[in-house]
């Protein structure tokens, strides 16, 4: 991690099928596109080249 900027490599993934496989395919690729974050109002949010924003995530108290 660089300031708001992060780089990250391959993530490992269980091979096992389970109910959720689909969505956390899904989140591992988000994380791996996206190259930088934000923080704003509760809300992280996920972007590459600061200008897509690939996914967001809303703290839950």
């Amino acid at each position: 991690m660089n300031g708001n900027s992060y780089k990250s490599g391959p993530f490992a993934n269980t091979l096992m099928a389970c109910k959720y496989m689909e969505r956390s395919t899904k989140f591992i690729g988000v994380i791996e596109s996206g190259n930088n974050y934000s923080l704003l109002d509760g809300m992280l949010n996920i972007n590459k080249n600061c200008m897509a924003t690939l996914a967001k995530f809303k703290l839950k108290e």
